[in-house]
């Protein structure tokens, strides 16, 4: 049971930072096709990845310019300006029960994954994006008898358009545009309001990026891919507002449903940069779900909190802090998870993460031990 859930408790990370507020970048586009972040990354932001956000312990004396310039899916070597691929791989090494006779080690291939832009013109007004990877079985089908779902996957496929300056158009599958997309899909802010790893969903977003706010607009219809009565449809909408260059405040909300369930999910979220390199941000909301099968509903809160503070460039310390009570008005149990470790960028196209993982459920009749794990991760981009 331990180990099923640490293996729920898995971090599958893209490449999206809300903390890089500290460093100048408020809006997920500069450096990202999706305007919500996640996904393949565009020119510019490869460049930044390299030059302004990698360490420089193995790279000589180059700098930060030749590094940017070096961050291209062949080096130096310039593509035709239409096309854009992309490789990422991510590992982790996990251990289970820290400190006891009883910890488990495991090595798991999380993701391998091809990504490619099309742009349909040089000034990449319309583009299409596709992501297709292989995501290995996970460890619950090996004991049951439920059919195993396919390991080669479309993560998003979709056609952006800059309809006018500043305003977009998203048409395809993607992620739904709710809260702060920070790396975690097995956040609490993430996977207890489906809007994980593999909820992505069939749809329409408008966004306006303004000088000091956004605002998204997403409809949504489920995954097609599904049997009907499964697809969860329904619609999103974020808004961000620039208080100054390093305050954000914002709301998001979304409202999906099938012949199932029916979900109501609202949160406040803000994001603050002390320094460059130094940042805080949190989503804090509540969750309302019904189950039409049983027509019993239940409202619930969540919180999320996550610090960076840069160290030197490329070597950053991390801490998170989570908590979730799924009934509100009950004694039901509240989870509670807090992560130290660090964010490291040693060298391009690299990244290395570790963390001490501790997950403690309360409840005012029965009380679990905590928990302890170990997480340390790489991740491969070319």
């Amino acid at each position: 049971m331990k180990l099923a859930l640490f293996i729920f408790l898995l971090p599958l990370f893209g490449q999206a930072y809300p903390d890089f507020i500290s460093y100048g970048y408020r809006t997920c586009i500069t450096c990202h096709y999706n305007g919500q972040g996640g996904g393949a990354l565009n020119d510019y932001g490869r460049a930044v990845w390299a030059g302004e956000l990698t360490a420089r312990t193995f790279t000589g004396s180059k700098t930060g310019d030749e590094l940017g310039e070096e961050s291209g899916f062949l080096g130096k070597t310039e593509l035709p300006w239409y096309i854009r691929p992309g490789f990422k791989y991510r590992g982790l090494f996990l251990q289970t029960d820290v400190g006891s006779k009883n910890a488990v080690n495991r090595w798991i291939n999380m993701q391998s994954d091809a990504n490619l832009a099309v742009l349909l013109d040089k000034r990449q007004e319309k583009i299409l994006v596709a992501t297709y990877g292989y995501t290995p079985t996970p460890r619950r089908f090996s004991s049951t008898n439920e059919p195993k779902p396919s390991n080669w996957t479309s993560h998003e496929y979709y056609f952006r358009w800059l309809v006018e300056k500043k305003q977009y158009l998203y048409v395809g599958f993607m992620d739904k545009f709710y809260g702060l997309k920070h790396p975690d899909h097995t956040a609490f802010n993430r996977a207890l309001i489906r809007n994980s790893q593999n909820d992505q969903t069939h749809g329409v977003a408008y966004q306006y990026l303004a000088d000091n706010y956004d605002i998204t607009a997403h409809l949504f219809l489920g995954n097609l891919s599904q049997d009907k009565d499964l697809r969860q449809a329904g619609f999103s909408t974020l808004y961000e507002y620039a208080l100054e260059k390093n305050l954000t405040l914002g709301g998001t909300a979304m409202y999906l449903a099938n012949d199932y369930l029916e979900q109501k999910v609202g949160a406040v979220i803000s994001r603050l940069a002390f320094a460059r390199g130094k940042s805080i941000f949190f989503e804090v909301g509540l969750k309302d779900e019904k189950n039409k099968t049983t027509s019993t509903s239940t409202l619930g809160y969540y919180g999320y909190m996550q610090g960076l503070i840069a160290v030197e460039r490329g070597y950053n310390f991390l801490t998170t802090l989570q908590m979730y009570k799924a009934e509100l008005n009950s004694s039901s149990a509240v989870q509670n998870r807090m992560s130290v470790g660090g964010l490291f960028f040693p060298y391009p196209r690299t990244e290395f993460r570790f963390e001490l993982v501790n997950d403690r459920i309360s409840a005012p009749e029965n009380s679990s031990p905590d928990q302890w794990s170990l997480q340390a991760q790489v991740h491969l981009a070319l």
